[in-house]
């Protein structure tokens, strides 16, 4: 039997591709692991597949991509920090708001609208309390 890291780069990027596009949450043992790879194109594409399949991270695994000198690393670490509550990725986003790649810097600026555009549709509406805003001189008084 072939093991994946026997096989030829482009093969590899093959397999990666093909698990992104099936979208097995099986698989993410297996993707996790090619974070470890040297090869920066397998690491990407491998954190592309985990984006895809949309399954819960723990941030420790991903924070070391945070610093990465390649940007599309950066870049799919911002959209893996969709995966986390707000309140632990908050940091992180302000962080890549300022990182020197301009689509890094888009992907946490768009998170933190998203975010501060859900919290102010959760907020009541004025006028939603039936009782609000009326005139008290307004109800009728039977004597």
């Amino acid at each position: 039997m072939i093991r994946s890291d026997e096989l030829l780069p482009e093969c590899q990027y093959a397999l990666v591709d093909v698990i992104d596009a099936n979208r097995e949450p099986r698989d993410y043992s297996y993707l996790k692991g090619l974070l470890q790879s040297e090869d920066q194109e397998l690491r990407i594409r491998a954190l592309k597949a985990i984006y895809e399949l949309g399954v819960p991270i723990a941030i420790t695994l991903y924070q070391s991509f945070l610093s990465s000198e390649v940007w599309e690393e950066r870049l799919m670490v911002a959209q893996l920090l969709q995966r986390l509550p707000y309140e632990q990725a908050a940091e992180l986003y302000k962080k890549l708001a300022e990182d020197d790649s301009w689509h890094v810097r888009e992907e946490a600026k768009r998170a933190i609208i998203v975010h501060e555009n859900s919290i102010q549709d959760n907020q009541p509406k004025k006028g939603s309390n039936r009782h609000e805003h009326r005139n008290p001189s307004s109800y009728a008084v039977l004597r």
